[in-house]
């Protein structure tokens, strides 16, 4: 049986400006209280992707050291750059 995804299971990622990446994914963190989550940063371009998958599983991790990050990125051709930064609890979807 599938479980159904709660508000904070599911964190949506849009950012304008690559300044912002930081501040922005401590405060979608923040609220976050499950240990496995799916971050959708299909709107974001490779590099700002892979800069908040490292940022989310440093931080996801400190909070829940066994939870499972699932990131969903746009394209085929990202994930062969995006792979080499996939760490133990980051999985592309």
């Amino acid at each position: 049986m599938k479980r159904k995804l709660d508000k904070s299971d599911y964190i949506e990622l849009k950012i304008e400006k690559s300044e912002e990446i930081s501040d922005k994914v401590k405060k979608s963190l923040a609220g976050v209280n499950s240990p496995d989550i799916t971050v959708d940063l299909s709107s974001m371009n490779m590099l700002d992707a892979a800069k908040v998958m490292v940022l989310t599983s440093v931080y996801h991790s400190g909070k829940f050291p066994d939870g499972r990050i699932r990131c969903k990125i746009s394209g085929n051709s990202g994930y062969n750059f995006i792979g080499p930064f996939i760490t133990k609890n980051l999985e592309l979807v």
